[in-house]
C-alpha cells in the first residue's frame, strides 16, 4: 500500500503547532512577569517607607539588603522577558522619536534617582529626532543602561543621557560617575554571560548588556563603552542616519 503524499498544509502543520506553543509560553511568561513585577514594586515601596522611618537604626542595613535583592530579581525577570522577545518573530519596524524616548526614560527613572540621591539629566535637540526599528527597542535599551548606571553610581553622583549628531550618524549616550569598569571586563561586557562590576552571576544574570547589544543591532546601530575605574562609564549607541529624519545643527542641544 502506497501512502498518499503529504500536502503543503500537512507539511506546515508542525511549524504552526510549534508557533502556537511558543506564543502560549510567551503569554504565560508575560503574565508571570507582570504579576512578579507588581509584587516586587509593592515590596520595594514598603521598604522605602520603612527606610525613611528607621534611618540610622541597626535594621536599616537589613532593609537595604532586601531592596538590593528585590531590585536584582526585577532585573533578572526583565532580562529573561527581553531575551524571549529577541528570539520571537520580529514585528514591523516603526519610526521612533528619540527625544520622546529620552523624556519617557527620565520620567521612569527620576524616582529611583531621587531615592539614591543621584542627579539624572538629559540633553537633546529641541525638535524631533527620528530613528527606525522595532517598537519599544529604544525604551528597553535606555532601561537597561539606566538601571546599570543607577546601580553603580554612588550617592551625590550624576547620570546623564545625551543625544547628538556627528556627521551622518546619531549618538545616544548614557554617562555616569560610578565605579567604572576594568579594562579586562570591557572586552566581554556585551557577550552572553558577561556582567557589570560587582554583579554576581546566576540564572537570568549576565543578559542585560547582551540584550542591549542585540536590540541595538536590530536597529542597525552599534554600541560601545568608554570607562575608567573610579571615574565612571559612558555607553554610546550609534544609529545610522534615518532618511526620514529632519536635519539639525550639531550644536543645537537643550
Amino acid at each position: 500500500m502506497v501512502a498518499a503524499p503529504e500536502s503543503d498544509s500537512d507539511q506546515s502543520r508542525p511549524l504552526c503547532d510549534r508557533q502556537r506553543i511558543d506564543d502560549s509560553l510567551k503569554e504565560v511568561f508575560e503574565d508571570f512577569h507582570h504579576d512578579t513585577r507588581s509584587l516586587l514594586t509593592r515590596i520595594l515601596t514598603t521598604v522605602a517607607l520603612l527606610e525613611r522611618k528607621i534611618q540610622g537604626a541597626p535594621q536599616e542595613q537589613s532593609l537595604q539588603s532586601i531592596r538590593s535583592n528585590c531590585s536584582q530579581l526585577q532585573m533578572m525577570a526583565d532580562n529573561l522577558l527581553e531575551w524571549l522577545g529577541i528570539h520571537s518573530p520580529r514585528g514591523q519596524d516603526t519610526e521612533i522619536d528619540l527625544n520622546r524616548e529620552i523624556l519617557d526614560a527620565v520620567d521612569r527613572f527620576s524616582g529611583a534617582a531621587l531615592m539614591k540621591g543621584i542627579q539624572l539629566e538629559a540633553s537633546h535637540p529641541p525638535f524631533p529626532v527620528l530613528a527606525r526599528g522595532p517598537q519599544g527597542s529604544v525604551g528597553r535599551i535606555l532601561d537597561n543602561l539606566l538601571t546599570n548606571a543607577l546601580n553603580h553610581t554612588p550617592e551625590a553622583g550624576h547620570v546623564r543621557i545625551v543625544l547628538e549628531k556627528n556627521e551622518n550618524q546619531m549618538s545616544l549616550m548614557v554617562a555616569d560617575t560610578g565605579c567604572g569598569i576594568p579594562s579586562e571586563m570591557q572586552e566581554h561586557l556585551f557577550e552572553r554571560g558577561g556582567s557589570s562590576p560587582g554583579q554576581s552571576m546566576g540564572p537570568g544574570k549576565g543578559l542585560g548588556l547582551f540584550i542591549t547589544r542585540q536590540l541595538a543591532r536590530s536597529m542597525g546601530a552599534g554600541i560601545e563603552v568608554e570607562s575608567n575605574p573610579g571615574k565612571g562609564s559612558t555607553f554610546r549607541i550609534t544609529f545610522p542616519e534615518y532618511p526620514g529624519a529632519p536635519e539639525f545643527p550639531e550644536k543645537s542641544m537643550r
